[in-house]
């Protein structure tokens, strides 16, 4: 059953991005890679570089997946509208198959989690929903059928997941802020996301030995000026990260997935934080090696993301072995 799997993942995901071929060279210290403390580098010709423009990069998708359900053999009517979708490694014999799980959030890291994918030789599957956190903590919005929906979405994740045990390792991402949720008569706000996503790890089978929570990226309070400030920087000469920058402490949200991890003390959860590639002690900023980090204010562009690969394989490597 999982050799069939992967031959059949190993097709789709060729669909997908065709025959292998070479990335396009990057020049030194782009993106994430300036912010490398294990490798220190500097590109003087990234100083005034923003890339993608704001406008552009708000309409490129993030990493491509290839629908898993368009092919019969792989449609599991059981889990109704959950459609997991593939990406990473083009190997059928992967040592590991990951899942992404989350929101939004989740699905603008999945740049970054191919490139670790590939880099491990794993295979990767993303269940990712808009809204939905992958937690049991219910939002608290008008819309009941939003909730009913992310409710029913996080079980049938489980379902997939129980009835596929080969998936061995979780990646959970979920918007640190957003709408609050429901809590019971004076219980604090915080705590009742954090129990929420451990509620939620917690009932998965287990057959999945690793989950790993990555920290929400940091957010610009102000997006619809940052375009404008980007552009002023740039044309008075200045460096448009460090002149549009923001404070940290309104920037980089406390995040529930992190403690919640943190506090579970098991073998089983660990948290990865990748904030110092976009932050430093007292700000976060909108640029980085010349790279565009947000497209809206809170959504990592699929350029940035794809430069925080090599961090987060490294990261990665520290708990899930080969």
């Amino acid at each position: 059953m999982r050799q069939y799997f992967r031959t059949g993942l190993l097709v789709l995901l060729l669909v997908l991005t065709g025959t292998a071929t070479a990335e396009a060279a990057t020049p030194s210290c782009y993106g994430a890679a300036a912010r490398d403390k294990m490798h220190p580098c500097r590109n003087p010709a990234l100083r005034l570089a923003a890339q993608p423009q704001g406008s552009i990069a708000t309409l490129i998708p993030n990493e491509p997946c290839t629908p898993l359900s368009i092919h019969g053999d792989y449609t599991d009517r059981d889990t109704g509208p959950l459609i997991p979708c593939a990406f990473g490694a083009q190997t059928p014999a992967s040592p590991r198959v990951v899942a992404l799980v989350g929101d939004s959030h989740a699905m603008a890291l999945r740049a970054a989690v191919h490139g670790m994918a590939v880099n491990r030789g794993w295979v990767a599957i993303d269940m990712t929903r808009s809204h939905c956190p992958y937690s049991f903590a219910s939002r608290d919005l008008e819309d009941r059928g939003e909730i009913r929906g992310c409710r029913t979405f996080n079980r049938r994740v489980i379902r997939y997941l129980t009835k596929h045990p080969f998936i061995d390792t979780i990646i959970s991402v979920g918007a640190a802020g957003g709408s609050q949720v429901r809590t019971e008569p004076g219980a604090d706000q915080f705590e009742t996301r954090v129990a929420g996503f451990q509620d939620a790890w917690q009932a998965l089978p287990e057959s999945v030995q690793h989950v790993i929570a990555v920290r929400d990226s940091p957010r610009m309070t102000n997006p619809e000026n940052l375009g404008g400030c980007i552009r002023r920087a740039q044309k008075a000469k200045r460096p448009p990260g460090a002149a549009c920058a923001q404070p940290r402490s309104t920037a980089l949200l406390r995040d529930p997935a992190k403690v919640a991890a943190r506090r579970l003390r098991l073998a089983r959860y660990s948290q990865i934080d990748l904030s110092e590639f976009v932050c430093d002690f007292t700000r976060c900023f909108p640029v980085v090696g010349g790279v565009l980090v947000f497209k809206d204010g809170q959504h990592l562009t699929r350029a940035f993301s794809t430069t925080l690969a090599p961090m987060l394989a490294r990261r990665v490597a520290r708990v899930v072995p080969d």
